[in-house]
């Protein structure tokens, strides 16, 4: 196709846009544009924050509990040899031995309440980085060195009504079958509380040393953690363990693996959503439908006066189909900027609107002497278990929606330029 024997059709395409604008069929194009800007933005902004907090659990999830990669054979022990095997292995960033006990732990109060213990290696809190990172120091320090001590999470001391130096008491079963199963207590001293951002964690889990977790829990079975470079790299790396030939018989998991029905609970939840907001979309590509069959039926002379100087009726209904696209374009474009910058300054424009809204509050209320309210708050760290609101954007997002918007735009154009090829110029003619 030569291009430059193509070009009139964007021109005229333009020209015929142009004189749109001019015509009462400009608010057609205004809203349809508006439209398309509206609903680019708001589902670049939902899905941002969306995935903002699925990011967050995942992150806790991947780096505090699964690790990235789950070795278990029974509770058994790796041989010294497969141990420092793995740990040459460039992508393993770190490999650490740890324990889980269920257990229920007393405080100063009166209540108790049930902790997951976690024993680790002393020094895991260190070699460990990405565990390091996600575990917030709170009050006093994150330190297992000493025997029989423990370090809980924020909530949980909250809850227990603990503090650093405290001593506290875990209670487990404890024995070698069933028939002998008896209640062991444990004391030990509280040296720090950390915040992960994730509820569950801070009110649930606790850290001891893993010796301290065999020697006086007793019941833990033993696995390996592996924290990896990339953790969307987990099945390759996954298979690679599997060829070893000392891990024979091991259970390798993924972190995909072990919080399956979790994941897809986000994923179906934030396809839920996407498929909701996109229908602004669809009611978008009908105005634009009506808008342009309108268009159609009111140039069909022009129509005819172009297929009889040799115009094709692909290249006719290109003319409609181009002012479509140009619609379609100039609305996704705006709205991405739009809603980008919406995205990364959403805690900014909540503060904005909770201060606009508190001041008018405040101004009827001292016109009318009424009684004081407690203050309008959109998103609070008192009500969501999070500082602040956190915006994650990623580029596959931002290119679907493009695609979405600008597609429904462009069939909504075809199917309304569908009867072009049927205009015969000599009918056409026959009525002037």
């Amino acid at each position: 196709m030569d291009i430059k024997k193509q070009r009139w059709v964007f021109y005229t395409s333009l020209r015929y846009l142009f004189a749109q604008q001019r015509s009462k069929s400009r608010s057609s194009f205004i809203l349809s544009a508006l439209g398309i800007a509206l609903g680019v933005m708001a589902l670049i902004t939902v899905l941002s924050v969306m995935n903002g907090f699925q990011q967050n659990y995942i992150e806790n999830i991947s780096n505090v509990m699964s690790y990235h990669l789950r070795l278990d054979n029974k509770g058994i022990a790796l041989s010294p040899e497969t141990l420092d095997q793995i740990s040459q292995e460039p992508w393993v960033l770190s490999i650490t031995p740890f324990s889980d006990i269920q257990t229920i732990m007393t405080g100063t109060v009166s209540e108790p309440g049930g902790a997951l213990i976690r024993g680790l290696p002393p020094q895991a809190l260190q070699d460990d980085q990405s565990l390091k990172e996600h575990l917030q120091l709170r009050s006093g320090e994150l330190d297992l060195q000493e025997p029989r001590s423990i370090i809980i999470g924020h909530e949980l001391s909250r809850s227990l009504g603990l503090f650093p130096g405290d001593t506290l008491t875990l209670m487990n079963l404890k024995g070698d079958g069933l028939s002998r199963l008896a209640v062991n207590q444990e004391e030990f001293l509280m040296v720090g509380s950390f915040r992960t951002g994730y509820y569950e964690y801070d009110s649930t889990l606790a850290f001891i040393s893993l010796d301290d977790a065999r020697r006086t829990m007793g019941n833990g079975q033993l696995s390996y953690g592996i924290k990896v470079p990339n953790r969307l790299r987990a099945r390759r790396y996954q298979r690679r363990l599997q060829q070893l030939p000392g891990l024979q018989g091991w259970e390798i998991t993924s972190w995909r693996d072990y919080n399956k029905a979790f994941f897809n609970a986000l994923l179906m939840e934030k396809i839920l959503m996407t498929l909701m907001v996109s229908l602004i979309f669809i009611v978008v590509a009908v105005n634009i439908f009506h808008s342009l069959k309108r268009s159609v039926a009111q140039r069909i002379e022009e129509i005819a006066l172009l297929k009889s100087m040799g115009a094709k009726p692909g290249q006719v209904r290109g003319l409609f189909i181009l002012q479509g696209l140009i619609m379609s374009a100039t609305g996704a474009l705006t709205g991405i900027v739009v809603g980008i910058l919406l995205s990364l300054n959403i805690n900014q424009v909540f503060s904005l609107v909770e201060t606009i809204v508190n001041w008018v509050t405040i101004f009827f209320q001292s016109i009318f002497s009424g009684v004081g309210t407690q203050d309008f708050s959109i998103y609070s760290s008192r009500d969501f278990y999070l500082i602040k609101v956190p915006v994650v954007m990623m580029g596959s997002d931002l290119a679907v929606i493009l695609i979405a918007a600008m597609g429904f735009s462009v069939l909504a154009a075809i199917a309304a330029t569908s009867k072009v090829a049927a205009i015969r110029p000599a009918e056409v003619f026959s009525y002037e």
